[in-house]
């Protein structure tokens, strides 16, 4: 089983990337859809949702907030899901890592 390890750096430059191609915008069409309800469990979206039903109209400092938020929680999930893999007694025999910087070369 291969994992890919997210450094910190490539955590922080997906979170950045994501909302630079329209990740809020996504979110406030997803919410209008579906309701924020149902957003409000994945990792980024639930940041995204509290962050839309505040923020009307943001400024870019609030904009940077978010980002910064949305960094912390997504660096925080990758942690717990690395955790996770190694503790698992099953698991931790098969794991082999990957930079993760070697799969964003070749998506970016």
């Amino acid at each position: 089983m291969w994992l890919v390890r997210v450094t910190p750096v490539v955590a922080d430059r997906r979170c950045e990337k994501m909302v630079a191609d329209g990740f809020l915008i996504e979110v406030a069409q997803l919410m209008h859809m579906h309701g924020a309800a149902n957003l409000g469990h994945l990792v980024g979206y639930r940041q995204a949702v509290e962050f839309l039903q505040v923020h009307a109209d943001p400024t870019p400092g609030d904009l940077q907030q978010f980002v910064t938020f949305f960094q912390a929680a997504t660096r925080s999930y990758a942690k717990r899901q690395l955790t996770w893999a190694r503790r698992s007694h099953r698991l931790a025999p098969l794991l082999r890592f990957v930079p993760a910087d070697a799969i964003d070369a070749d998506t970016d």
